[in-house]
């Protein structure tokens, strides 16, 4: 009968390299994930996250560097001798065959000789333990009325529990899932990405899943490791990956919508990013097209002995200087009123606000996402709002951009996050 997996499959990946010609897809790939965790290899398509899977799993091999699961080298092992099992993204069932012999065929494999499975001589016991192992992990995913049934009988979402129901029933020590939600439809995939995180916590196995959907990896994993270019970039937990990225490029990967990013100069020093999620992204000032008038530009902006005298600042297309990283000093503890634009600055105690016209809207239904035009930046900014207080805003108006600089993170010219 099937039983929970133990926590066993500890995979270490070391300096993994894979060139196709002149071509490399991944780079020097380092990546530990520890017995019965699941993690995530998030990346667009072609960064290499899908080929690190298979070298993984040994349908490729490796230019360079090396795979070991639970301490044994994987180099030269086939596929069947890893003790792993892949779900694919086109779940490649037989066609001819039912759910259930789908779902049979790696004990199939395993328990019974070339010739018993060429005749179909299996002996009464080996058929009864298969039979009683389909039928557990078939119960296991809620599939048991379709056995009898044929791929083409089945919709998306059925096919998919199949596909892992033909994983599952083998054991394996490690299970490696190449973007395996990504033919389903949307309300289907949230289904799936909560029976997934269910399965692993159910089986306590390793869980190696490959996506480009970062909504997958941060819903489903213990941690997620973003390779964008071949490269890995940053391995983390969810949370820590959205809110305390390492580059600008994960930044902007991860979290939807994309994050803002504003041009900075950071004073006395090379010239730096400044970024802010929408939600730390405040309206706090709203006015018909043509109501607001820009001030003129603010006094120069100094070093705070706050973020230890390197400030970043951001000028605006009128020329207002906004201090975007100095936080007010400790001591200024009683709220003040949201700002008008360019009142924020060193000194103030109030968070920078910038002016910008709306030029879009996206009401989700939960959300208010505003699309905002502000001189000087190249891209739009966007905001998070509540759909309710967003009623009468309108195409057009203008809008006063708060800022909390406790909340922006701050990246030098190449994109690398500088912390104070």
């Amino acid at each position: 009968m099937l039983v929970e997996t133990q926590a066993r499959g500890a995979v270490r990946i070391g300096g993994l390299a894979k060139r196709f010609g002149a071509t490399t897809v991944l780079d020097g790939v380092d990546l530990d994930i520890a017995a019965g965790e699941f993690v995530t290899i998030l990346g667009p398509s072609g960064c290499g996250k899908s080929t690190l899977l298979r070298i993984v799993a040994g349908l490729e091999v490796e230019s360079a560097g090396s795979v070991a699961i639970d301490g044994a080298p994987m180099k030269g092992l086939a596929p069947n001798a890893r003790d792993i099992a892949m779900v694919f993204q086109s779940y490649a069932l037989y066609p001819h065959l039912t759910v259930a012999e789908n779902i049979a065929v790696p004990l199939r494999m395993r328990r019974l000789t070339p010739v018993q499975r060429l005749l179909g001589l299996a002996p009464r016991a080996v058929r009864e333990s298969i039979a009683v192992d389909v039928q557990s992990v078939a119960a296991m995913l809620r599939i048991e009325g379709l056995l009898a049934r044929k791929p083409a009988q089945l919709s998306g979402g059925q096919k998919q529990r199949v596909a892992l129901a033909r994983a599952m029933v083998r054991r394996p020590r490690v299970f490696l899932m190449d973007e395996p939600l990504s033919n389903l439809d949307a309300e289907l995939r949230v289904h799936m990405r909560a029976e997934i995180a269910q399965l692993h916590r159910q089986l306590g196995a390793t869980f190696l899943y490959v996506t480009h959907d970062q909504v997958e990896a941060m819903t489903m994993s213990d941690r997620v490791a973003v390779i964008l270019g071949g490269r890995l970039q940053q391995v983390a937990t969810p949370d820590a990956l959205y809110r305390d990225p390492d580059t600008l490029a994960v930044a902007q990967f991860v979290g939807t919508p994309r994050i803002n990013v504003l041009p900075g100069e950071r004073l006395g020093l090379p010239a730096a990013q400044v970024a802010v999620r929408p939600e730390r992204l405040r309206v706090h000032a709203l006015g018909p097209s043509g109501s607001s008038h820009r001030l003129p530009p603010s006094r120069p902006s100094f070093p705070s002995p706050v973020c230890g005298g390197g400030g970043a600042v951001f000028r605006d297309g009128g020329g207002v200087t906004h201090d975007l990283v100095c936080a007010p000093p400790p001591s200024a503890t009683t709220p003040t009123p949201p700002p008008r634009a360019g009142e924020g600055g060193p000194g103030t105690g109030k968070s920078p606000a910038i002016d910008g016209r709306l030029v879009h809207r996206e009401n989700l239904g939960s959300d208010l996402f505003l699309h905002v035009d502000v001189p000087g930046v190249p891209a739009l900014l966007i905001a998070r709002a509540d759909p309710a207080a967003g009623e009468g805003v309108s195409i057009g108006d203008t809008l006063s951009l708060t800022i909390d600089p406790r909340h922006a993170l701050l990246f030098d010219a190449n994109g690398r996050r500088i912390r104070p």
